[in-house]
C-alpha cells in the first residue's frame, strides 16, 4: 500500500527546509499537496509530468508560488534588521494571498469540468483583509523610505498603517520630520505586527484550503478528475551542458551558462 506523501520526506529543498516553521501555520497546504500536487509528478522525481492538463498545472504552479512568498516574507522577518524594509516584506505577503485568490478560481474551474460543484466562500474574506491589512505597508513600497524607532531591545516600531494611505490619487506618507512628534501610540512594533498579520493571513488560506480539501472523495471519485491527474508522460528534466539529471527542481532544471563574456563595469 503507497504511503501518504510528506513534505519532510518528499517535498522539494525549500520546503523541506521550511516545512518545521510552517507547518503549524499552514498545515493544508501539505495534505492539498499530497492530494492534487504530488500526483501529477514523473516517477521518481519531485517534477510534473510533460503535458499534464493545463488548469492541473496551473493551480501546482499557484500553489507552490503562494506558498513560497509565504516562506519568503517569514524568513526576511526573521531578520530584525530586514524588518526595517517592512514594505518588502509585505509586498510577499499580498502575493502569497493573490496567488491564493487565483488558485480558488483555478480550483473551481477545475471542479466545473470534473462535474463537482465548488463555490469559494472565503476568498471575499481573504480579500478583504488583505486589502485593510496587508496591503497599507505593502504600498509603501513606492513612498520615501519611512522614520522609525528602535528599542533599547533592538526591536523596529514604525507608524501604524493609518498613516500610510491614499488621498484624491494622492499617496500620503509620514515625513521624517512628522514622526519626530508622533506619540509612542502611533507607532507600532513591526515584529508584533508582522506575527499577528501572518498568522491572520494563514487562519484565512487554513479556511480556503480546508473547503477545498472537503471536495476530495467526490473528486477522486470524477472520471473526468481521474483523466486530468494521470494526464501527461513521464520527463525528466536534465542539466543543461552536462547531461547530469535534476530530480529536486519545481521548475526548469539547472542550467551550465555558456563561457562568459567580458562587459565593461562587470561586478566580478
Amino acid at each position: 500500500m503507497r504511503t501518504q506523501a510528506t513534505i519532510i520526506r518528499d517535498g522539494n529543498g525549500i520546503e523541506r527546509e521550511s516545512w518545521s516553521d510552517m507547518k503549524d501555520y499552514f498545515p493544508s497546504y501539505e495534505k492539498f499537496w499530497a492530494t492534487h500536487i504530488v500526483p501529477l509528478r514523473s516517477a521518481g522525481t519531485k517534477t510534473i509530468r510533460d503535458g499534464v492538463e493545463p488548469t492541473l498545472e496551473e493551480i501546482a504552479m499557484l500553489h507552490y508560488s503562494c506558498y513560497m512568498n509565504l516562506c519568503r516574507a517569514w524568513k526576511k522577518a526573521k531578520d530584525k534588521e530586514q524588518l526595517r524594509f517592512f514594505p518588502e516584506i509585505y509586498a510577499n505577503l499580498v502575493s502569497a494571498s493573490t496567488l491564493a485568490i487565483r488558485l480558488l478560481k483555478r480550483f473551481e474551474s477545475l471542479c466545473s469540468a470534473c462535474d463537482c460543484e465548488f463555490q469559494a466562500g472565503h476568498d471575499r474574506e481573504l480579500g478583504a483583509f488583505t486589502q485593510k491589512e496587508l496591503k497599507p505597508y505593502r504600498n509603501a513600497l513606492h513612498d520615501p523610505l519611512s522614520g522609525y524607532r528602535k528599542s533599547l531591545d533592538g526591536l523596529f516600531y514604525v507608524p501604524k498603517k493609518e498613516k500610510f494611505r491614499k488621498s484624491d490619487d494622492r499617496r500620503i506618507y509620514p515625513r521624517w520630520s512628522e514622526t519626530y512628534h508622533y506619540a509612542t501610540s502611533e507607532f507600532v512594533s513591526i515584529n508584533e505586527q508582522f506575527e499577528w498579520d501572518f498568522k491572520e493571513l494563514c487562519d484565512h488560506f487554513e479556511a480556503c484550503w480546508k473547503e477545498m480539501l472537503n471536495l476530495t472523495e467526490k473528486m477522486q471519485a470524477s472520471a473526468g478528475y481521474q483523466s486530468r491527474i494521470t494526464s501527461g508522460t513521464e520527463f525528466t528534466i536534465s542539466t543543461i551542458g552536462s547531461g547530469a539529471l535534476s530530480t529536486d527542481s519545481a521548475h526548469l532544471g539547472l542550467i551550465n551558462p555558456p563561457h562568459k563574456k567580458a562587459y565593461r563595469g562587470s561586478f566580478e
